[in-house]
């Protein structure tokens, strides 16, 4: 088993829990449920992103190409709504090698599966 695919089979539960708090995949999704998990997902992102955006990325990545900030504050704003910023844990996504793990989350979160 790779790295990857260990990773993935070692957090399963953890995705399964989350996915089953998250009306997202529901057939009967509302527009306020949409809403409060797009508010809460900015939340976090949004100041996660900035401080991402000040470590020093190698310039093949493209970083700022990766930024979900401005969707999410995109699709915020059509609904007419703003996003509560999270405060985030000082130790969170400091360091480049830190900062790899917490693009791969991100990313991986917006994929779906």
């Amino acid at each position: 088993m790779n790295i990857l695919e260990r990773l993935k089979h070692e957090t399963r539960a953890e995705h399964l829990a989350l996915e089953a708090r998250l009306p997202l995949l529901r057939p009967d999704l509302t527009l306020e449920q949409y809403a409060a998990v797009l508010r809460a997902f900015a939340g976090v992102v949004l100041p996660l992103e900035r401080r991402l955006a000040a470590l020093p990325w190698p310039a093949a990545l493209d970083y700022p190409a990766r930024r979900h900030t401005p969707a999410l504050q995109a699709d915020l704003g059509a609904l007419g709504l703003s996003a509560p910023e999270f405060a985030l844990p000082d130790t969170l996504a400091t360091t480049l090698p830190a900062a790899y793990g917490t693009l791969y989350v991100l990313e991986g979160s917006t994929l779906g599966g």
